[in-house]
């Protein structure tokens, strides 16, 4: 990290003593990641043995070949919103295939239903 006085300064020495001080470490952490670009910081930190992987956007999940691959993303047309993206089913079963039925309900759309549900019992 470029930082060797963290590896000997006494309030991160083991994790507990990292936990109990993490108001103090955050911030310098989140200062030093800020300084190269995420790719850089993965290699270095894996070569070291570290085992590490990037938080990722939400368009960087969409995005991602892995998720792709799985089937993960979901597109389906909105009433108002037009063509979305939807977390997939994350179950793949093979003689029982998943599917998007239809799109997420508009704001009170189904309150009727559930409603009635709630009435009769």
């Amino acid at each position: 990290l470029g930082r060797e006085d963290l590896a000997t300064d006494q309030r991160f020495e083991t994790n507990p003593q990292r936990v109990h001080n993490r108001k103090q470490l955050i911030p310098i952490l989140q200062e030093l990641f800020l300084v190269r670009e995420t790719d850089d910081w993965l290699a270095e930190l894996r070569v070291a043995g570290i085992p590490c992987g990037p938080i990722n956007t939400i368009s960087q999940v969409f995005e991602d070949e892995q998720v792709l691959a799985r089937d993960f993303v979901w597109e389906c047309k909105h009433p108002t919103a037009g063509m979305i993206k939807l977390v997939g089913s994350p179950i793949h079963l093979a003689e029982t295939p998943t599917r998007l039925y239809k799109a997420p309900p508009l704001l009170g759309e189904d309150n009727e239903m559930y409603l009635k549900d709630i009435q009769e019992e």
